[in-house]
């Protein structure tokens, strides 16, 4: 079961990859510290970037399956991103 985790993790590291390309296209790439985000309890941040005035925040999965609670921490993220850089703010759910 482990090896088979391993390797979901490795599928998802990949399409993360290759999502990124094309996400941070022509745009403004955005990182942000996994730490300030789980101290206050919100989800950390796969994808984020700037085009124009709007900051657009992304989660990419293997799978259509998120839960709730993962979906209700990214958009406290993504508010409270586009709070601090003084942005309209956008979350998106990318999957295979």
């Amino acid at each position: 079961m482990l090896k088979n985790s391993a390797n979901n993790y490795r599928k998802g590291d990949q399409l993360e990859r290759e999502i990124s390309r094309g996400f941070h296209r022509s745009s403004r790439a955005v990182l942000i510290s996994a730490k300030v985000l789980r101290e206050r309890s919100m989800g950390q941040v796969d994808l984020a970037r700037v085009r124009g005035e709007l900051l657009e925040v992304a989660e990419v999965k293997n799978s259509s399956w998120i839960t709730h609670k993962q979906i209700k921490r990214l958009r406290a993220s993504t508010d409270f991103l586009g709070m601090c850089l003084n942005l309209s703010a956008k979350f998106t759910f990318i999957h295979k």
